[in-house]
């Protein structure tokens, strides 16, 4: 039977069950009771349609909450790393650019083309060549349809040489033009590459090979599967904004 008006949110919902008479009784509107056991519902207001469709409107304190929890796991973690250990970060921020496909529910594909940055703190011994872990986010567009912003942890798994395995798990938001769904997204990365240890400072260059995949968290089938480049930004941003800023400015670059 069609759900009218139903307003009311249940946290696990999957499938409604009504009275037969619950549409007229008292000419109050039908409450349905979900369960989700495949699917994030939580924050999901379901509303049913004359035709029994359901229409899910996420709400943006979800947003809030997810992001809370994640922090304070976050801090949970890094208090259990050794003082010594969180002593020597290292950090990281890159510039991505990304390739790749996005699958959707009716079978359908789209190419995806996009860019962004990554970026990272890194705990463990102060030495190169060492396991570490830490935060990480990440913020992108596709093809400046999207928006999106996710943060999470990683790890840094040291092979011979400076050419670690890094491996992130993100959670985030993504707001999207047009039909594609807005929401939470989970998001795991394997990344490849030159990831330098600095003696004499903090921050580390990075420069990876990526391969990224993420899902959207909601009844809604959409996954992206990408690859791409990762560069430092020192590289991508701020030496080429300073040599720019030295040509208009003019006179000797050394002089300073």
């Amino acid at each position: 039977m069609p759900v009218r008006g139903c307003r009311r949110f249940w946290p696990f919902a999957s499938f409604v069950s009504l009275h037969p008479n619950a549409l007229r009784r008292r000419g109050r509107p039908a409450y349905a009771r979900v369960r989700v056991p495949d699917s994030f519902a939580l924050g999901y207001a379901v509303r049913g349609s004359r035709r029994g469709k359901r229409v899910q409107r996420f709400r943006p304190v979800t947003y809030f909450l997810s992001l809370l929890f994640l922090a304070v796991a976050l801090s949970l973690v890094a208090a259990g790393v050794p003082a010594g250990a969180r002593a020597d970060a290292q950090v990281s921020l890159r510039s991505q650019l990304e390739l790749g496909q996005r699958n959707l529910d009716d079978g359908k594909r789209e190419f995806l083309i996009g860019g962004g940055v990554r970026g990272d703190a890194m705990f463990g011994a102060p030495r190169p060549r060492a396991f570490r872990i830490g935060p990480a986010f990440e913020l992108r567009t596709m093809a400046f349809e999207t928006l999106e912003g996710a943060i999470g942890a990683g790890v840094l798994i040291p092979l011979p040489g400076d050419c670690p395995i890094g491996l992130s798990g993100l959670l985030g938001s993504a707001l999207r033009k047009g039909d594609r769904p807005d929401g939470l997204v989970g998001i795991g990365t394997v990344t490849w590459g030159f990831r330098g240890y600095n003696y004499n400072s903090w921050y580390g260059y990075g420069l990876n090979l990526f391969f990224s995949g993420r899902k959207h968290l909601g009844d809604e089938h959409l996954v992206e599967l990408t690859g791409g480049l990762e560069v430092d930004v020192v590289f991508t941003t701020i030496i080429p904004g300073r040599a720019i800023a030295m040509f208009l400015k003019g006179g000797d670059p050394l002089a300073d």
